[in-house]
């Protein structure tokens, strides 16, 4: 990997261009032109044949939606995203959901009854 940095910067090196135009006062003016890059680094991953085909539909859906081409990549950070957006936080769901202290169950579901059947107009 250090060899592939050092050939990239060498390379950005060489690219960075310089070039030069007279002007009507025969004045030169330079402008430069820099090349950036990225590296990226892919590892490879073991899935069964099933989970490629639900990847591979998940990507076509994208595509259908984003009308751009799709990979697998693409397809990992959505589920990564969706994942995140949908997680369960379960000490609001425990608080949310706690008895409510000197209430009896029944007591609770006959005013439940009672204020649907006010808002329903039945008596």
């Amino acid at each position: 990997m250090k060899w592939v940095h050092e050939r990239v910067c060498e390379i950005y090196a060489t690219i960075s261009i310089c070039w030069g135009f007279i002007t009507k006062t025969r004045i030169v003016v330079f402008n430069t032109i820099d090349v950036y890059y990225t590296m990226v680094v892919m590892a490879t991953i073991s899935i069964k044949e099933k989970t490629r085909k639900e990847l591979l539909q998940i990507a076509a859906d994208l595509q259908k939606i984003r009308q751009e081409r799709v990979d697998f990549d693409t397809v990992i950070q959505y589920l990564i995203a969706l994942y995140s957006r949908q997680k369960f936080d379960l000490d609001a769901w425990r608080t949310f959901t706690q008895p409510i202290p000197n209430t009896s169950f029944e007591e609770m579901y006959t005013e439940l009854l009672s204020e649907r059947r006010l808002d329903n107009g039945n008596r």
